[in-house]
């Protein structure tokens, strides 16, 4: 059954302002977390963010801190599910994946990610720009792999949404409201230090960040 597959960048903006339980509320059963974003690139954040953030007010550096040690049983809770293509038993699958992380403009969560939307037909949510990119590509059936001699995937198109498109979605749903959702998203934007565009969420709905 497809479900939603989650990158990084998008658990960090919303276990660090503790708005986690919207992820669950929008999205339902399946989540997906890749292992390699789950056991490796969350815990790698959590160990950097005390250092790249230092300069922040020190109870608000440690209450982000302290969300993102937490990630682990955050995730639990809210119901999300570890998964490793390398441990599943689709050849095709994992020979995409293979092939998809020689491409060294996305990283290995993104890329499973990519692998696993386009064979279970995950929803992906993530932020990266290249990796929105690839997957354009990968639609319009201008790139196979990204590398010849893989076959398409069998589920296309694949559908990518960011961060702003959940915090719009919550407004519209009536989850959050939006003066609480622009200061979250201003939070992420400055004091997370998550590389999202500028601008407030009213002024970027339909443009071209609102994915």
């Amino acid at each position: 059954m497809p479900g939603f597959v989650f990158d990084a960048n998008v658990l960090k903006n919303f276990i660090a302002t503790g708005l986690s339980p919207l992820l669950a509320q929008l999205c339902p059963v399946p989540r997906h977390v890749p292992t390699v974003v789950w056991k490796d690139e969350l815990e790698r954040l959590a160990r950097s963010y005390a250092r790249l953030h230092g300069d922040l007010p020190a109870d608000d550096l440690a209450t982000y801190v302290d969300r993102l040690n937490n990630a682990n049983a955050t995730l639990q809770d809210q119901g999300f599910t570890e998964i490793n293509v390398f441990k599943g038993t689709d050849v095709a699958e994992q020979a995409f994946l293979v092939c998809v992380l020689d491409d060294d403009r996305i990283d290995p969560g993104e890329a499973e990610c990519l692998a696993i939307a386009a064979y279970r037909g995950d929803t992906v949510y993530s932020d990266d720009y290249a990796f929105k990119r690839i997957v354009d590509a990968l639609n319009c059936g201008t790139t196979s792999c990204p590398r010849d001699g893989v076959d398409p995937p069998p589920h296309l198109p694949i559908v990518v949404h960011g961060t702003v498109r959940i915090l719009l979605d919550a407004v519209d749903q009536g989850l959050l409201p939006l003066p609480e959702a622009e200061r979250a998203y201003a939070t992420m934007r400055e004091a997370v230090g998550s590389r999202l565009p500028d601008g407030t969420l009213h002024g970027l709905r339909g443009g071209s960040h609102d994915w």
